[in-house]
């Protein structure tokens, strides 16, 4: 039996300066991604990890932290905060094997428009409906390409931004007689990135996938040319609740019996 990890996080359009006096601000765009490998795979790659931070004079990855460079990036210029990044993404890029990234997203404003409010109790929060509709992903993928049966994934996570639904998500998940992959889910923990390294691994690609989802789901973006070694190295696996496939699924969302964030979906393409 092979136990497998997926390193993984939540990105979305925060808090801009603009909140900070007094501006209502609702985020937008929301992505959960994150690295599914072996439990050895792991431990390899937060070497590498730990090697560009220590090059950098950084202690951790912090990707807003980064974006907006301050704290531990305070006085980078744009020019080393890129560079930063470049680094960090060759760790993964010289992985022997080409690494499973699962990445799911989900357009707010679409998903209030589309979806009623008893559809959207049934598929949870945004944040819970990319989890889960990720964590199924990953699932149905293990089965779908005949893994040993024996082998599962567990999901560490970040402990912020409403956890504790997430955890709560995911145990439901796998006693629901309903989904079918359920044997694939192994234990979903809370942790904090400054104690496990490699949960700064899916702050830095859910970040990056953020970024280009949210310009490239709104149709003004190409791939980001940073991401472009990583999605030729590597298997990217996605899934968007954007307005096209809000719409395929309404029907089934509004018409299935389910409990509070206990419909599992996930988007067709």
């Amino acid at each position: 039996m092979a136990m497998w990890r997926f390193n993984s996080d939540l990105s979305y359009d925060g808090n801009p300066p603009g909140n900070l006096r007094g501006r209502k601000h609702t985020p937008q765009t929301y992505v959960v991604a994150g690295i599914l490998a072996r439990i050895e795979e792991w431990t390899a790659i937060e070497n590498g990890w730990n090697g560009v931070n220590s090059k950098f004079g950084v202690q951790r990855f912090h990707a807003a932290h980064l974006n907006g460079r301050t704290y531990e990036y305070d006085g980078w210029k744009r020019d080393r905060a890129k560079e930063y990044s470049k680094a960090l993404l060759e760790v993964l890029n010289a992985n022997p094997f080409p690494l499973l990234v699962f990445v799911c997203g989900l357009f707010a404003d679409h998903y209030d428009q589309i979806l009623g409010d008893s559809a959207r109790r049934k598929i949870g929060s945004p944040y819970q409906t990319c989890f889960n509709s990720c964590a199924a992903l990953i699932a149905a993928t293990m089965d779908e390409c005949r893994y040993p049966a024996a082998d599962k994934f567990s999901v560490l996570l970040d402990c912020d931004d409403g956890y504790e639904s997430i955890v709560k998500s995911f145990y439901s998940m796998k006693e629901n007689p309903a989904f079918s992959h359920r044997s694939r889910l192994g234990t979903c923990t809370p942790a904090s990135m400054d104690d496990v390294v490699t949960l700064q691994i899916g702050d830095l690609v859910a970040y990056e996938w953020f970024k280009w989802a949210n310009t490239r789901g709104r149709g003004t973006g190409e791939i980001r040319p940073v991401l472009i070694p990583m999605v030729k190295r590597h298997i990217v696996i996605e899934r968007y609740w954007d307005e096209k496939n809000l719409r395929i699924l309404r029907d089934r969302v509004e018409s299935e019996p389910a409990e509070d964030g206990q419909l599992i979906i996930v988007p067709p393409i």
